[in-house]
């Protein structure tokens, strides 16, 4: 088991350097890239007898990329998340487009566009999370919105401000819940059968060079939520 720390650059530049998403039972690891880029990387690789071994150094399964229209060139991807064993997504910072792509074939499958007007880097997808529970990709926006796509039928069924600031990372537990952070410092839990806020944790995290928490995790354990910021 290992993380991947990731920093990010200023807000300002609405690009990303590098994210990436978790290790999926494939051990396969996704990452994105400001370039354009999306690659997945081998983790693990099992022997003859079953036995887990790592793998070399730099073992890069593939590369996938999203071209634009007219000009070729490629459009930014920021979160990824998996679906399934089959399936990953991934946003992007120029377009309003959730791609859902296939890692074994290293081709996207598809993809569903939110119909976001004006979209840009100000309204970009900074985080994905999909809650099995409801079969449900959740966006989280820099427009301050949390976006939710039913993974069924493709189509947005809920649409609504989060936060006071851009939504930096959401993660979703037990049958009905979800918690969202933002660079506001706060952390909202949210019932998904009403889209009701349950609680706030409203300075979860004090607001550093117009930024506040990167990441949030939860552990199954102990029912704790983590958070990760700018802060020392």
């Amino acid at each position: 088991f290992f993380f991947l720390m990731i920093r990010r650059p200023p807000r300002s530049t609405q690009s990303r350097s590098s994210a990436a998403s978790d290790v999926y039972k494939r051990q396969i690891l996704v990452s994105s890239s400001s370039d354009g880029t999306i690659k997945l990387w081998q983790t693990f690789v099992e022997d003859e007898s079953g036995e887990i071994l790592r793998a070399s150094s730099g073992d890069l399964k593939g590369t996938l990329f999203y071209k634009t229209t007219g000009s070729g060139d490629l459009h930014i991807p920021t979160s990824l998340c998996w679906i399934n064993y089959n399936t990953f997504a991934s946003g992007f910072v120029t377009s309003d487009v959730v791609g859902f792509f296939d890692p074994e074939h290293l081709k996207m499958k598809h993809s569903v566009k939110l119909g976001i007007e004006n979209y840009s880097a100000n309204s970009q997808i900074n985080k994905l999370a999909y809650h099995e529970a409801m079969n449900v990709l959740v966006l989280g926006h820099e427009d301050r919105q949390l976006r939710f796509l039913d993974i069924n039928t493709g189509k947005l069924i809920k649409s609504m401000v989060a936060h006071t600031d851009a939504v930096s990372s959401i993660v979703g537990y037990n049958q009905y819940f979800l918690s969202s952070a933002s660079h506001d410092g706060s952390v909202r839990t949210w019932d998904l059968r009403k889209y009701q806020c349950l609680h706030e944790i409203p300075v979860a995290n004090k607001k550093k060079y117009d930024e506040a928490i990167h990441c949030l995790s939860y552990h199954n354990s102990t029912s704790w939520l983590m958070t990760g910021n700018v802060t020392l």
